[in-house]
């Protein structure tokens, strides 16, 4: 299956599987996420566009390593890295 086709549900699957967790954790840890995204109800908006940062910054200031992957980069400031990927290299920006 080609990355970039993945759906979201195959995305939490795919994470869930890396980090071993099974059924039901896999769905209580999906479920808490996007509880507290509340993504379910309005899709990805401004207000949970601002969670998610929200969201990011919290688990950062607890010491936990966040990675985000995306073509934009208009929240630069927040980043404590960014680094290009092209042709299955990593380059540090």
């Amino acid at each position: 299956m080609p990355w970039d086709k993945l759906t979201v549900d195959e995305h939490f699957a795919l994470f869930a599987r890396a980090y071993g967790m099974t059924g039901g954790t896999q769905q209580r840890s999906v479920e808490a996420l996007l509880d507290e995204l509340q993504f379910a109800r309005a899709g990805f908006d401004w207000e949970t566009y601002l969670r998610f940062w929200n969201m990011s910054e919290r688990r950062r200031d607890a010491g936990m390593g966040i990675l985000i992957v995306s073509h934009l980069l208009t929240e630069r400031e927040r980043l404590d890295r960014i680094y290009t990927v092209r042709d299955g290299k990593t380059f540090d920006r």
